[in-house]
Parts: C-alpha cells; sequence; structure tokens
C-alpha cells in the first residue's frame, strides 16, 4: 500500500549532510533498526512506499517509525553528488478522516499532533519523537559518520 505525503502534515523536520559519504546511503536505514531495537524503543519500524504529489507525482521507499501516535516520523536518505542527505520528518499522515478533522476545526493537518491531548500525553508523545531522533544521531556515530555542530548540520 502506498501513503501519501502532504506537507501541511509536517510538525517537524531535522536534516543532516554529509559530505563525501554518499557510499553509506543503504547502510543508515538498517543502523537506524539496529539501534533502535537494542534501545528497546517501543515502536514499529517499516519500509513503505509513500507518494507525493497528485496523479504523476513522486514516490520513495522511507523508513516510518510509528510509536502509536497520531504524528509519526519517516527517515529519509538519500545522495546528491558526494553528499549523503538524512531527513527525519514528524507528520500527521493526510488522510480523508484527518483531512475532516481538521475543516471540522479550522485547523491544519500537522495541528492534530496535538488535537486532544493532555500534558502527560505530550510529554509521552515527545518522549518518543526525541527518542527517534537521538537514535537517528546514535545510528551516524556507529556509522562512523562525522556529527558537527557548527553552521548548517553536516558542513564544518
Amino acid at each position: 500500500m502506498t501513503r501519501k505525503l502532504n506537507p501541511q502534515g509536517l510538525m517537524d523536520q531535522t536534516s543532516w549532510i554529509f559530505p563525501n559519504m554518499a557510499n553509506f546511503k543503504d547502510q543508515v536505514n538498517s543502523t537506524f533498526k539496529t539501534v533502535a531495537k537494542r534501545n528497546a524503543l517501543p515502536c514499529s519500524i517499516e519500509e513503505e512506499t509513500y507518494k507525493s504529489g497528485g496523479f504523476l507525482g513522486s514516490k520513495d521507499v522511507l523508513l516510518t517509525i510509528d510509536g502509536g501516535f497520531k504524528p509519526f516520523c519517516v527517515l529519509g536518505v538519500t545522495t546528491y553528488g558526494n553528499y549523503l542527505s538524512v531527513s527525519l520528518y514528524t507528520l500527521v499522515e493526510d488522510t480523508f478522516g484527518n483531512k475532516l478533522t481538521g475543516r471540522l476545526i479550522q485547523a491544519d493537518l500537522a495541528d492534530l499532533g496535538y488535537l486532544g491531548k493532555d500534558m502527560i500525553n505530550v510529554r509521552e508523545m515527545n518522549a518518543f519523537l526525541n527518542c527517534v531522533k537521538a537514535t537517528v544521531e546514535e545510528s551516524f556515530e556507529e556509522l562512523g559518520l562525522p556529527h558537527y555542530k557548527s553552521g548548517f548540520v553536516g558542513i564544518k
């Protein structure tokens, strides 16, 4: 089954870029799965086909990380020349039900991530999101990818 990506459902995005590391593209997802299992993250992790745009829109296989909350995470890995580009998206899915709910309460898809949650639920959801991001970064360390903390992430 193909899932649909819609920028209106984007709650957050973090991107990393690694110069001269394009050869690691195929290893990022498998390393993420290994690190997530080792850290006992209580979530499902699956490779799924996503479609973006209309009838002739783009398709890609991305890694879905679902912790049981309305927002879920998608890990996308690509190359551009010799660069390895990794993006972690936090999304609310573009479904008929979510669109209808958004219209009824006059909210964007992304706003539905917090709909009906109290502070305890928000804390749990944020723990999921933060742990997924930490697992991505731990995967980079395990692969030996350099981690820079100045300027644009991944560029000295």
